[in-house]
């Protein structure tokens, strides 16, 4: 009887000794509020087993998935967040962006959306949802989005060129230019600029004004590969064989040992070989 009366005494100390979940939560805040967002994870998790109904400690778990770059839990539990209408702003942008990391943009975007419905002049949320359109192909919706957010923040150069490439892509060339001219005035040094006036002029078969705004792309950042590029490929078409061996081998020596520009580099390379004259 003796034993048994110790072994009851023992558990209902082990019992006595295990803290709440409200204590787990408090702890697990404390790591939350410092980034201490490794810390954080075990505690909230522990805090939904003790107390599925802890919305709070539901949030700040799938959070604390996405600063941690575990975005398949973050996503997961996300829903979860939702599901029990939780609308959080940073639960939007995290749980979205978990989303996009896992290459599921019509969730992502589908996310960003109902944000915005919620907080309509958040320009995290419009400047997420404006480049994942962009991503997807609705230019024009896009565009809408990041002229918003221009008229908020006119200083973003980022944006204007957004609105151009846009623009570009919905083939009304007048209006992408007149952007590219607005980013100009802001920045007289802008490669991106320089290079997107570039290829609306090539497009439209203005080879000699492409050319000009290519090289004013390279002299602004001697490593714009798509300038490079580009304006290699028109000195060849346009029979300027020096000009375009000077471009291939300055493309060839920024370009290598970048993984994205293998194919490009692989092309370039027996475009250089064809006009020194070796074989292609």
């Amino acid at each position: 009887m003796k034993s048994k009366l110790l072994i009851g005494f023992s558990s209902l100390a082990l019992v006595a000794c295990s803290p709440s979940a409200q204590q787990l939560y408090e702890e697990a805040n404390a790591h939350f509020i410092k980034n201490q967002f490794e810390e954080a994870i075990p505690l909230f998790e522990q805090v939904q087993l003790k107390d599925a109904n802890n919305s709070a400690a539901l949030a700040k778990l799938a959070m604390s998935y996405a600063y941690t770059q575990q975005w398949q839990k973050c996503s997961e539990t996300g829903e979860q967040a939702f599901a029990r209408k939780l609308d959080l702003l940073q639960l939007y942008l995290q749980v979205s962006e978990c989303f996009a990391m896992q290459k599921k943009a019509d969730k992502a975007l589908s996310l960003l959306q109902e944000g915005l419905k919620r907080y309509p002049g958040d320009q995290d949320l419009k400047e997420r949802a404006a480049m994942l359109l962009f991503g997807k192909g609705d230019y024009a919706l896009s565009v809408s989005y990041f002229k918003e957010l221009s008229e908020q923040l006119p200083e973003r150069e980022d944006f204007l060129t957004n609105i151009a490439y846009g623009y570009e892509k919905l083939k009304k060339y007048a209006e992408a230019e007149s952007y590219f001219q607005k980013v100009l005035a802001i920045n007289a040094q802008d490669a991106n600029a320089f290079y997107g006036l570039g290829n609306l002029f090539e497009h439209q078969n203005q080879i000699s004004k492409a050319i000009d705004h290519y090289q004013k792309a390279i002299k602004a950042n001697g490593s714009h590969l798509s300038a490079l590029y580009n304006l290699a490929q028109l000195y060849e078409q346009e029979k300027m064989k020096t000009e375009a061996i000077a471009t291939w081998k300055k493309y060839i020596e920024v370009a290598k040992g970048q993984p994205s520009q293998k194919s490009f580099l692989d092309k370039a390379i027996a475009r250089l070989k064809k006009l020194e004259g070796g074989t292609a």
